[in-house]
């Protein structure tokens, strides 16, 4: 493998290796500082592979968009939150390799990569009480059939899954190799950071995600599709953009420029995509209440709750909604569910979706944040709700919570650039500290706590089990079988036994293993139990 220490965007200058020689120095953006290209070196880096080749030839050329090659970290190489994250993970299993730093600096490197690279499957949950698994893969079928603009219909493959019965395997297109082969065509759209991103996991390109277009573009004109990655991009721009963006795919625009940037756009898609680096199925639409788009480890959490009909059940974190739904299905709408969110504007997603499952009328949502001191002392009384299943609530109330907590979201992927700042990061793990407090609490005697986060920090997921574990002798980790599809918790800055890491389920830099299982989002899965 080469050991390269630049990336496509830098904050700083940059040194160019090749087999540990001092080949050339970089600018701020990553592009030589000489005018000439040494043939044998051009050579060299295109007989490897090396992805800023593209840029290479860009900025000789002159070219425009001389930015647009993918990037293969989210995060810049001189940068205070890279080097702590790196730190942070030294001594896990992730990094560790053969010891050496220069491996663990390249375990790091393909955990970067990793991030920026979208899953190859798309996972979707059906409604169990309306349809078995043989009916949920053809109607799914039917329904992404009309909408497959990104890959051959006939490629859709769509599978049950063996042991978590409510799911569905979707293959994204059954391809990976169009980040080396798929060219830009057409006239150049500019979209934001968010609506990339999500695009390169089967969402479209709506109107109000298009924030750039050539003065000159109109209705069912062929164009590229580029990312801004550095929110520099003005809304309405239509000169060529020079600034950091990434080439995604290309598609039809369904509009003129004029309608597209004006003080009452249309809603809906804006450009159909044709063509996708990472083409994944589109789930734009109403898909009634029979299906629910979910990262893998989203359901694993679920499942591993251990949710029987008739329990009182508090979801903690609950918007945009996909656990509850998830967790109403499993109770069989028997029971007592509570779903809080601090959020209004997420609660309002949380409620439409319920409504859309057709669980409005068995869940009880709450605006409120599960931060504050929710429980009631022993002898106090709740006068606006005596039997106190409404905030604040009474010790020992919910057989079972799930505290899918706020988080860094660092498992998340695709990550195309990486906007957090090291103060940010280290705000969470207070806020989650004092959520998982508050829900041991609520937990009764016997009862099961999950506590799940996207993130793969340390800080965010053993050393806030660690200190919750020492501060309740009465809890324990459980292990998760037989929803075990995860790898073991990390070593690191924490007090989690070797034992007690096999309890932690881990979904993180599977890189060589094909599988829905292990080709997801970064998330770590805790179970805890309080004693009788």
């Amino acid at each position: 493998m080469l050991p390269v220490f630049c990336q496509c965007i830098t904050s700083a200058s940059s040194v160019l290796y090749i087999k540990g020689r001092k080949v050339a120095k970089l600018d701020d953006n990553g592009f030589l500082r000489s005018s000439r290209i040494d043939l044998l070196l051009l050579k060299s880096l295109r007989n490897c592979g090396f992805f800023a080749v593209q840029r290479l030839f860009h900025k000789n050329a002159k070219d425009p968009n001389p930015m647009a090659c993918y990037p293969e970290s989210p995060f810049k190489r001189v940068d205070e939150f890279r080097i702590f994250l790196k730190k942070s993970l030294l001594n896990s299993w992730l990094l560790k390799g053969n010891g050496s730093e220069e491996d663990k600096e390249l375990n790091f490197q393909r955990l970067e990569k990793w991030l920026t690279r979208p899953p190859k499957y798309t996972t979707i949950r059906f409604n169990t009480n309306k349809l078995d698994q043989s009916s949920a893969i053809t109607k799914l079928k039917e329904i992404l059939s009309s909408r497959c603009h990104r890959f051959p219909v006939e490629s859709l493959s769509i599978q049950g899954h063996s042991i978590l019965k409510d799911l569905l395997v979707i293959t994204n297109g059954g391809y990976y190799d169009k980040i080396e082969n798929l060219k830009p065509y057409g006239k150049p759209v500019i979209i934001d950071l968010r609506a990339g991103q999500s695009v390169l996991r089967g969402s479209e390109i709506y109107v109000g995600g298009i924030i750039g277009a050539t003065a000159d573009l109109r209705k069912l004109d062929k164009v590229a599709v580029y990312v801004d990655i550095e929110g520099k991009c003005l809304k309405g721009w239509k000169r060529p953009y020079k600034g950091a963006k990434v080439f995604i795919g290309n598609g039809i625009s369904l509009y003129n420029r004029r309608d597209i940037f004006n003080d009452n756009p249309p809603q809906g898609i804006g450009v159909q995509l044709t063509d996708c680096l990472y083409p994944a199925p589109s789930l734009y639409g109403n898909m009634n209440n029979l299906f629910f788009a979910q990262n893998f480890p989203s359901m694993v959490t679920v499942h591993a709750l251990e949710v029987s009909p008739g329990q009182v059940i508090l979801d903690m974190c609950a918007a945009p909604g996909g656990k509850t739904t998830h967790i109403a299905s499993l109770m069989n709408l028997t029971g007592t569910l509570i779903a809080c969110d601090v959020s209004k504007s997420r609660i309002d997603k949380l409620k439409a979706n319920l409504e859309r499952w057709e669980m409005d009328q068995f869940v009880s949502v709450f605006t409120h944040d599960c931060t504050k001191p929710i429980n009631i002392k022993d002898g106090q009384t709740n006068s606006s709700n005596q039997s106190h299943l409404e905030p604040p609530f009474c010790e020992e109330t919910f057989d079972r919570i799930l505290l899918d907590a706020p988080c860094s979201g660092l498992g998340q992927r695709p990550q195309l650039v990486g906007d957090r700042s090291l103060a940010s990061f280290l705000s969470y793990p207070k806020v989650q500290s004092r959520l998982i407090e508050n829900a041991v609490k609520l937990l009764k005697p016997g009862g099961i706590l999950i506590y799940s986060t996207c993130s793969f920090t340390i800080e965010e997921n053993e050393a806030i089990v660690s200190k919750i574990l020492h501060d309740h002798p009465d809890l324990s980790l459980e292990h998760q079988s037989p929803y075990l599809f995860g790898q073991p918790g990390f070593e690191g800055a924490h007090n989690l036994t070797s034992e007690d890491l096999l309890k932690v389920q881990r979904f993180i830099g599977s890189y060589d293993i094909d599988a829905a299982e292990s080709d997801t989002i970064g998330f770590t899965i805790s179970k805890l139990r309080k004693d009788k």
